[in-house]
């Protein structure tokens, strides 16, 4: 199995970068570490490189909610707006916990990538470190009207969990970076997960790339620019 493993991994080894572990229960079945943490000191990439994990953190929101609902402290049928306050905003006042959980909420996104909006495209003006905290996302979302009914139709949706993230702290009484980082990756012994602004020095942590792929890429705003050093 492990030689199996092995040569799977290799095929693929020059279009990937990054980390593998695959485990069955507490035996190790194979691991590996390929490519660059970064390309411009050629810095290889470890077992122990962290990498930005983006929407992997959906989960742990997702987990973070679920063990409020345990406790009893909130029901997925309670409405966001008992739980937060979001007047004079456009949140729809039925909204659910569980509804945004599940991407049924029909609240406007602050970049519709299934409409072909570009992410990236979002801190053009405004910095990503210039967004601290959950409540410093409402603006980029929270006045734009909702794409359809609660509870009609399912739309991926990012500030969903933005908003699940304010219910996490006006509940729990702590803010959301440490009561994950408390009650999910610490119970979970993930002791080398955390979070860390785009703007200080994250130790071992792996740079992210751009493919430049087709000249549509090239063309827009979000094409990086070559400068001289």
């Amino acid at each position: 199995m492990q030689q199996y493993l092995k040569e799977i991994f290799e095929k693929y080894e020059e279009s990937f970068s990054g980390t593998c572990l695959i485990k069955d229960k507490s035996d190790v079945l194979f691991f590996s570490a390929r490519g660059l943490a970064n390309r411009d000191f050629e810095v290889p990439n470890r077992m122990d490189t962290r990498f930005d994990t983006a929407s992997v953190t959906k989960t742990f929101t997702a987990v973070a909610v679920l063990m409020l609902a345990e406790h009893k402290v909130l029901r997925l049928t309670d409405k966001i707006c008992d739980i937060i306050n979001l007047e004079g905003t456009m949140i729809p006042k039925d909204v659910t916990i569980e509804q945004l959980l599940n991407h049924t909420s029909g609240i406007a996104d602050d970049a519709d990538e299934e409409a072909g909006e570009v992410y990236s495209a979002l801190f053009i003006d405004k910095p990503n470190y210039a967004i601290r905290n959950c409540g410093d996302f409402l603006p980029q979302f929270a006045y734009k009207a909702p794409v359809f009914k609660a509870g009609t139709n399912v739309r991926y949706n990012n500030c969903a969990f933005v908003l699940l993230g304010l219910a996490i702290e006006k509940l729990s009484g702590t803010d959301y970076r440490s009561f994950v980082s408390e009650r999910v990756f610490k119970a979970a012994n993930m002791a080398m997960t955390y979070f860390g602004a785009k703007d200080e020095v994250c130790p071992n942590t792996a740079e992210g790339y751009f493919a430049v792929r087709d000249e549509w890429f090239r063309a827009t705003k979000c094409a990086p620019q070559k400068h001289q050093s």
